[in-house]
Order: C-alpha cells, then structure tokens, then sequence
C-alpha cells in the first residue's frame, strides 16, 4: 500500500513538473523560436506558443507559419542538453505533424544555410501527415502529395504519401542523406497514376494522339553514389486510350494504334533511365512513351497503304508502286 501510494505521489509530481515547465518556459522560448526562426529564413515567421514539454519529449512549437509557402501544426525538438554543455557535439530529433508546403522553387532561395560546422547531429527528421502542393505554373498543372509519412535517420528513410489524393507512392532505402554527397540505395514504386491530367508534361506538337485513359504503374531500384542517381524504372500503362489530334487517314486508327502497342494482359510496358545529378535528374518515359505510339501508327500505315492502292485504278496504282516500297522501308517493315 505504501508503495502503490509513493507512486501516485511520483506520478502526481511528475504531472506537476510538466506542467509548470510547459508554463513557465512559454514566454522566453516562443520569443526564442521566433528568434532562431527569423534568423533561418529570409521570410515573416509567426507562431502560436514555444514550451519545453517533457511528455512531448523536447521543446514543442505550436502552429508555425513562414512566409505564404509553409505552416506546421506541431515541431517537436529534442537536443540532449548534456554533451553541449561539455563542449561536444549532441544529435537532434525533429517531428513535424501536419506540416503543409506550398513548394515554389522561389521559396528556396529564402533557406539561409548556416555557417560553419553545426553542433548537432541529426539523429532523425519525422513527418506525419504532411502535404505538399507544387503549382507549376510553366506547365499550368498543380500536383498534390498528400498523407506524407517520413522518417529520416543516418542510416535509412522511408516515405509514403498518395499523388493527387489517389495514386499511392513508397520511397524505402538505405544511405545518409544528410551527407553533402549523397549515397543510397532504394526501392521506389508508384501505382495507378492517371495519365491525362499530367498531359502539359507529356504532350508536343509532334505527338498526334492525345491519351484520354490510362494510369500509370513504376518500380524501380534506385541507386545514388556521390550525388549521381541511376535508377532503372519498369513502367507499366493500364486502360490506354488514344484520341487523334487530327482527322486520321483510317477511321479506327486510334484503337489499333493501342491495340498495337499493349501485351497479352492489354497493358502497355516501359522501360526508361532516370540519371544524373539528383538535384537535377534526367528522364526519358516520355520520349519512350511517343516513340511506340510512332512506331505502332507506322506499322498500321504500313499495312492499310498497300491495301487503299490496290482500289485504285491499274495506272495510278503502278505510278505508286515505288513510293509504297520507299514507305515500307522508311517504317522497317
């Protein structure tokens, strides 16, 4: 019995302790926040309060605010005090929940990097629930990550998160990221992404269809060596539909087009390279993407020529004759 009542007084003094270090540190760390935020951005910061919460397990800043582009629900720091009392270096433990990112490539250029070897060691950055609106205006297309779940430690990272609310993406790897040259490797898959609302990013004045449907599917494993990415990606296209630009020259161009190009599942499969710098990546689905709907089109032309210039009358049919076989040559047919 003196036991169990040694404990509520613990429990109960522990509750105070928390709660009068949550109040009392409110005024000098929300002014302290506030500081060392200012002085990380070049950007208006603004937040609701700063307390040390030792539930929370570190310092908790509430509803954080920079500039137009970021707000964050709740950032919780913790940083062992002890080791930088003792003049060495001590890790860092970061979580934001609900954190929202109107990404602007502008908005980059407001992160002042700071000077000088860091005293802290970052032993792992969270996100939960976090969302990420990026409005491409060169493109007039507006792309959503929603539902963004992340954990980043020196050993490993993992994410997930649903494009546009619906198309589930999984990043999964191991390597250091917080390295100034980066090396990892890592699974990427990406599943059921509608094609035709990407279609600033996909169509050109060569390409003669359109796609009205189809979602696409990618895997990859991805491997980074010193900032340098290659990452071999399989893309699979389900439920493809073409429509013309134009007037075709064959009414069902279009569908046999398609059919053309899918499998014996009726999907149509990709293979592509995304390399290069990994602040800058290169990428060739697209390239891919119109070469076999050209080479599909080719072959339909190949085969419904030969077939009109039999219909024609005999003397402009052997008038045509050499051009036919210049066209058969020109599609490798």
């Amino acid at each position: 019995m003196r036991k169990l009542k040694w404990v509520i007084i613990g429990l109960a003094g522990f509750l105070i302790l928390t709660v009068a270090l949550a109040f009392f540190s409110r005024p000098f760390l929300t002014r302290f926040a506030l500081k060392k935020a200012g002085e990380a951005v070049g950007a208006p910061v603004t937040l609701s309060r700063a307390e040390l919460n030792l539930l929370a397990g570190g310092l908790v800043i509430h509803d954080l605010k920079v500039g137009d582009f970021l707000t964050v629900k709740k950032i919780t720091v913790w940083v062992p005090p002890l080791p930088l009392l003792k003049g060495e270096k001590s890790t860092l433990t970061l979580t934001l929940k609900k954190p929202v990112l109107n990404f602007r490539r502008k908005d980059l250029d407001l992160l002042k990097p700071g000077e000088g070897e860091s005293p802290v060691v970052i032993q792992k950055i969270a996100i939960e629930n976090g969302s990420l609106i990026y409005n491409d205006r060169s493109a007039g297309k507006t792309t959503t990550l929603t539902k963004i779940d992340m954990e980043i430690t020196p050993s490993g990272f993992a994410l997930t998160a649903r494009i546009d609310g619906e198309a589930p993406f999984r990043i999964e790897g191991k390597g250091n990221l917080f390295d100034k040259k980066t090396s990892f490797e890592a699974e990427v898959s990406l599943k059921n992404l509608p094609l035709p609302p990407f279609e600033p990013y996909y169509d050109d004045a060569d390409n003669k269809f359109k796609i009205t449907r189809g979602a696409a599917s990618l895997t990859t494993q991805a491997q980074c060596k010193q900032n340098r990415l290659s990452a071999p990606v399989h893309a699979v296209i389900q439920n493809l539909e073409l429509q013309p630009k134009r007037p075709m020259l064959f009414g069902a161009a279009a569908e046999r087009v398609v059919e053309k190009l899918k499998d014996k599942e009726g999907n149509l499969e990709l293979d592509f390279l995304i390399s290069g710098d990994i602040k800058n990546p290169q990428f060739n689905l697209l390239t891919d993407l119109h070469r076999a709907i050209a080479k599909a089109t080719a072959s339909i032309l190949a085969e419904e020529i030969p077939k009109a210039v039999e219909a024609l009358p005999q003397e402009i049919k052997q008038g045509m004759e050499e051009g036919i076989e210049k066209l058969k040559g020109i599609f490798g047919q």
